[in-house]
């Protein structure tokens, strides 16, 4: 799995939430049984999204914690690599988990070679 942007890595995690707030939304979503998609515009949940399907939020900044069967590309249409950053995640479940963090100007869209089993995204 190749991290991108390695040389901001630590500025953007230097910005984004704790990681452990994916622990807290995946645990919402499960239970209170909340459909996929965004919640009070800070959370959103994803799960089984195609390969090389796009997904659009409504987050301009934002963190996504992204598990995949695979460690194929995930990108961000339309955007510069110094806007995102893309690092693998060893989080217990799923060795081939990813965080991406973004900074844009406009919504984050979300592209992967690989299916995604599940994502998700908080904004910030």
């Amino acid at each position: 799995m190749k991290s991108i942007n390695v040389d901001m890595q630590d500025y953007f995690v230097k910005l984004a939430p704790d990681f452990s707030v994916f622990d807290m939304a995946e645990k919402y979503f499960y239970d209170n049984d909340v459909p996929e998609g965004v919640f009070e515009n800070v959370f959103s949940y994803h799960s089984n999204i195609l390969a090389n399907a796009e997904t659009t939020t409504t987050f301009y900044r934002g963190m996504f914690l992204i598990h995949s069967a695979s460690t194929e590309a995930i990108e961000i249409i339309g955007a510069s690599t110094d806007e995102y950053t893309i690092f693998p995640y060893n989080c217990g479940t799923n060795s081939n988990a990813q965080i991406l963090i973004a900074i844009q100007d406009s919504s984050i869209i979300i592209k992967s070679d690989a299916v995604i089993d599940m994502m998700i995204g908080v904004a910030f």
